[in-house]
């Protein structure tokens, strides 16, 4: 219990480093929603662009805008998806149950099949050694199966 608490307590500052360090580089790379809404300045009257960067709160530095996202998201609010014009948590959850099933098949077929080679291993008296190598594939497996999955499901 207590080695729990302590790696969710580590999970946290990296988190907000990630997601930090997501809003940083998308600064630096020179874009944003509108820029990738309304394509090239030159289709839409700059005033128009300006008048959206700060209806968005994209005209506001990157530590106030990454402060207005991790307070909305710690809400249950992650913003508007402008391509499909709805709200980010509604579609966080039409996708969960699918991707919820999905995730639990990868973990079910990448724990059965590490289970069969540490079970063979036992059974022919392997190394232990040769069981951690197994172990490793497993993971290994069940990531690459849930990876895929991912891909998949976003994509739809």
């Amino acid at each position: 219990k207590k080695y729990i608490g302590k790696r969710l307590l580590q999970l946290l500052p990296v988190l907000l480093g990630v997601t930090f360090l997501s809003f940083a580089m998308m600064r630096a790379a020179g874009s944003d929603a509108i820029t990738e809404l309304y394509g090239d300045k030159g289709a839409v009257a700059q005033e128009i662009i300006d008048a959206k960067r700060a209806e968005l709160g994209l005209d506001q530095p990157v530590h106030v805008q990454f402060w207005r996202y991790i307070t909305g998201a710690l809400r249950g609010d992650f913003g508007t998806s402008y391509s499909l014009n709805r709200s980010v948590s509604e579609l966080i959850g039409l996708a969960f149950p699918n991707t919820l099933r999905l995730a639990l098949a990868a973990v079910a077929a990448g724990s059965l099949r590490g289970t069969l080679h540490l079970g063979g291993d036992a059974v022919q008296g392997k190394s232990q050694q040769h069981a951690k190598h197994h172990i490793n594939d497993a993971v290994l497996f069940s990531s690459m199966v849930e990876s895929v999955i991912d891909t998949h499901s976003t994509a739809a």
